[in-house]
């Protein structure tokens, strides 16, 4: 077997690269204040980062970082990426695997995020603008709700105001982000702790006013995550926390929509349970869907961007597994990434994501020890990704996707040895 080797990387920038290194920093805290807002605008940035990265030489240094430091975690990133590659060949679609394979492009964040986010000043910039920008996205939900700001887009309407971001990735992010506000707040006193305990209440709010039921169990388990690492299993204190978990939930039930909502998904759950997909959820469907076409290719699956030709042959196959109202629309996806792994790759699909999946929660485990706020991000944006899979292709969503790659690198950053000062003192 082929054993790599690498040099040890030195964790100061080179004289030579303080310029670029600024330039790339800059980039990438722009791209954080914009990313709530603009896909052109946040592409452009992370691009024009990337580009900037690649010349200096910071993205290699990321990358064998990424490799040298966290040996697990890049191997299995480094499989399930080959794998999606390589499942192309034998893709139903090939066209529309290359369309897959490249919108997995910002992936390529995390190790620049390694390398550019071990400084101190670089970790406040970033996280002082994604909090800036997260922030003014709250206010402009409000207003959305209020009915003096139009979003018509991506499930994003006045009942369930998540702003430009959607109604799919609302959760995940602004779970993770409020968790963490969470943490962190319970690492200050005063005036800071308020505010950061603040907004996390506000963005729970906005969660669950939103209707999105992953954006629940996302919010409501890394909030219980938090809390057992600070206050352990104290009665108070989980007195408080039950009492605001029914609070949210009189937030869910508060509007005609969100009753709908509640009624709606009881209503499916027993469709479930029942084996009757006329009632159940549509992702229900969906996923039979994609067991079937699996079967139909057990052992290398449909291959990279195979799905939407694989369900379509199902529908005409098994119209019974067909959700009432949408006859007309195969899905291009099961929104569930465990399920979409499967149905790609087989067996071996399966086993590479729960390898990223466990290398990433393994690492936060380790990491959750710290005292560094910051390298709680990895715990969180880990059980988070664990949770969203189920219900969505969480990994490929541009919202998502970038979200998670940008603070499993800056948890990733924040936790080295070399950070250097006590908890009270970081960021």
């Amino acid at each position: 077997m082929i054993r790599f080797e690498w040099l040890p990387v030195s964790c100061a920038p080179q004289p030579e690269t303080e310029v670029t290194l600024t330039v790339t920093g800059s980039l990438l805290v722009l791209a954080a204040l914009c990313f709530p807002f603009s896909v052109v605008a946040t592409n452009l940035l992370l691009a024009l980062a990337l580009a900037a990265g690649l010349m200096s030489g910071l993205l290699w240094q990321g990358a064998r970082e990424l490799w040298s430091q966290h040996r697990a975690l890049a191997n299995w990133m480094l499989a399930y990426f080959t794998l999606l590659v390589l499942g192309v060949l034998w893709s139903l679609n090939p066209g529309l695997g290359v369309r897959v394979v490249s919108h997995y492009w910002f992936w390529f964040v995390l190790p620049l995020m390694l390398a550019v986010m071990r400084q101190k000043k670089w970790q406040v910039r970033f996280l002082v603008s994604l909090s800036v920008g997260l922030t003014a996205n709250l206010v402009l939900c409000v207003l959305q709700r209020l009915g003096y700001y139009v979003v018509e887009s991506g499930g994003s309407w006045m009942e369930s105001a998540t702003g430009h971001i959607g109604h799919i990735s609302f959760g995940l992010i602004y779970g993770i982000w409020a968790s963490w506000l969470l943490h962190w707040g319970w690492q200050r006193y005063g005036g800071w702790r308020w505010l950061a305990w603040g907004l996390a209440c506000w963005s729970w709010i906005m969660i669950f006013a939103a209707q999105g039921r992953a954006g629940y169990v996302v919010a409501v388990l890394l909030m219980l995550v938090v809390v057992i690492k600070h206050a352990g299993f104290s009665l108070r204190v989980w007195s408080v926390l039950a009492l605001a978990v029914v609070m949210l939930g009189l937030v869910t039930v508060s509007s005609d929509a969100g009753k709908a909502r509640m009624q709606d998904t009881l209503e499916k759950i027993e469709g479930v349970v029942s084996g009757d997909v006329q009632t159940a959820d549509p992702r229900w469907s969906f996923w039979l869907i994609a067991l079937e076409a699996w079967k139909q290719h057990p052992v290398l699956g449909v291959g990279t961007g195979g799905f939407s030709d694989s369900s379509a042959m199902v529908y005409q196959q098994h119209p019974e597994l067909i959700y009432p109202g949408l006859e007309k629309y195969p899905p291009a996806h099961p929104h569930n990434m465990y399920v979409l792994s499967l149905t790609r790759w087989s067996v071996i699909g399966v086993v590479v994501l729960l390898g990223w999946l466990v290398s990433w929660l393994r690492l936060g485990t380790q990491l959750v020890l710290q005292e560094k706020a910051l390298s709680m991000l990895v715990p969180l944006s880990g059980i988070a990704l664990l949770v969203d899979a189920v219900f969505s292709i969480t990994l490929e969503q541009h919202f998502s996707g970038i979200f998670l790659a940008m603070v499993l690198g800056l948890g990733l950053a924040g936790s080295q040895e070399n950070g250097g000062r006590s908890n009270r003192e970081e960021i």
